[in-house]
């Protein structure tokens, strides 16, 4: 990435790994898709291509077939509806899966 990436911030995914952005990330954005059973995945990004990304590299290898992901840009307002800390989450600058643990019964990125 340093020696082909323009100027840009960069974001690290433990799975996905290093990803440019080449305009400034001033705040990421929640994204909604559906895996291959039809359930809802959420995830943290700066854009569309870095959520694919995230998609691709996080759910590829439970897939057997080929999969079109339909990405969704869910608006700040319905994530306060879901829930205050996705919010958080959103603002803490961390990519990746946005997930709620019932268990502890919190949300968190992985």
């Amino acid at each position: 990435m340093l020696g082909s990436a323009p100027t840009c911030m960069a974001s690290y995914h433990p799975i996905a790994g290093w990803l440019a952005h080449v305009a400034p990330v001033h705040r990421l954005r929640l994204y909604r898709s559906l895996d291959y059973r039809g359930m809802e995945i959420l995830a943290a990004a700066p854009n569309e291509d870095v959520a694919k990304a995230i998609y691709n590299t996080t759910q590829f290898a439970a897939l057997q077939a080929s999969h079109q992901w339909y990405i969704d840009e869910v608006s700040t307002e319905q994530a306060d509806e879901r829930s205050p800390e996705i919010k958080r989450l959103l603002e803490g600058e961390q990519i990746g899966i946005v997930d709620f643990d019932e268990e502890l019964e919190r949300w968190f990125v992985w």
